[in-house]
């Protein structure tokens, strides 16, 4: 009765997690990113809804998420053995917070579960996260950019490692966002493929949406790539697929950002050089550019980080050399005229 005259009843349902899950999918769809509904879509289906869907949503509790979580990271893997990364199972728990603070607000639930659960660390994933970064020296970009001559992909990779720009904005990239007098290019879109289905999303922040300058070589690297894409286009004939994208498949549609990476896996091979993903080629670019004395506020706009502060936590220590050179810069400062 108290309850009832507050405002905070709850009637009795046996209505499952999981039914739970599909309406609340279908309602949220709307509100979602084109890009960003796939991964709703597969953390529910393969994650939340084959452990705790049929758990009524009324009965489940805060102990039975964290048990999720903890068995997602020994074993979530749906394809091979083995656990989903700390950051993945962290995303998990946001969907299934945000689902079920959504069930509370249509007063289904009292209370939300998830907000008690224990999820994985943010330092633990961050550290993860670092972990599995690898890096290459300016000698092995140097060879890299090559060995990539005559490459039918050449222009996409060099500008990969150039600028650090993501696979999706690569991929992304139109002719119109390219300004070969102002010597930059603009990222306006990028080119996802979630659950294998081609599609194009404005980048997800504000920081996501910059200009980057290109050195002389890299334009020149681009000039000659539109030069052979013209070729292309015409000895392909009428069937060639019209499209403003700077980097396309031979029949002129997009290039497929999965075997994207494959290229550059075979690419890495043939030049001989250690492996990395294609994503450190993004790294290798923020820890050249620290390592070369660039204020962290450039590097951070140049690649779109939230901050310069993440930029500064996560390649700070990667040189441990500038540390020796600012203490020397400032002894130097400091002590007396001889």
């Amino acid at each position: 009765m108290q309850k009832l005259e507050k405002g905070g009843y709850v009637e009795t349902s046996k209505l499952t997690f999981g039914e739970y899950l599909t309406e609340w999918l279908a309602a949220t769809r709307r509100d979602l990113r084109p890009s960003s509904y796939p991964f709703y879509e597969i953390t529910v289906e393969k994650y939340l809804v084959p452990r705790l869907g049929g758990v009524p949503l009324q009965k489940l509790r805060p102990q039975q998420l964290t048990v999720l979580y903890t068995e997602l990271l020994e074993s979530g893997r749906t394809q091979r053995e083995g656990g989903l990364s700390a950051s993945t199972v962290r995303r998990v728990h946001s969907l299934a917070r945000k689902a079920l603070a959504d069930a509370v607000g249509d007063g289904l639930l009292e209370h939300n579960p998830a907000a008690n659960a224990k999820p994985p660390k943010a330092k633990v994933a961050e550290e993860q996260a670092r972990k599995k970064r690898r890096f290459w020296s300016a000698d092995e970009v140097r060879v890299f950019l090559q060995e990539l001559e005559g490459h039918r992909l050449q222009a996409a990779l060099h500008l990969a490692a150039t600028t650090g720009m993501r696979r999706g904005e690569v991929l992304g990239l139109r002719w119109q966002d390219l300004d070969f007098e102002g010597s930059r290019l603009v990222v306006e879109q990028t080119l996802v493929a979630p659950r294998y289905q081609l599609t194009f999303s404005e980048p997800k922040t504000k920081q996501g949406r910059r200009s980057i300058d290109l050195d002389a070589e890299t334009l020149a690297v681009l000039r000659a790539h539109r030069k052979r894409q013209a070729e292309e286009q015409l000895s392909f004939g009428p069937g060639y697929a019209e499209s403003e994208l700077v980097f396309r498949s031979e029949d002129g549609t997009p290039v497929i950002p999965h075997l994207f990476t494959l290229v550059f896996k075979k690419a890495v091979r043939e030049a001989g050089l250690p492996a990395i993903r294609l994503h450190d080629l993004r790294h290798t670019h923020v820890a050249l550019l620290a390592r070369a004395g660039i204020p962290a506020k450039v590097i951070q706009e140049r690649v779109g980080h939230h901050s310069a502060g993440f930029t500064l936590d996560n390649y700070g220590g990667t040189f441990p050399a500038q540390h020796r050179e600012a203490a020397e810069r400032f002894a130097a400062l400091v002590s007396a005229p001889r």
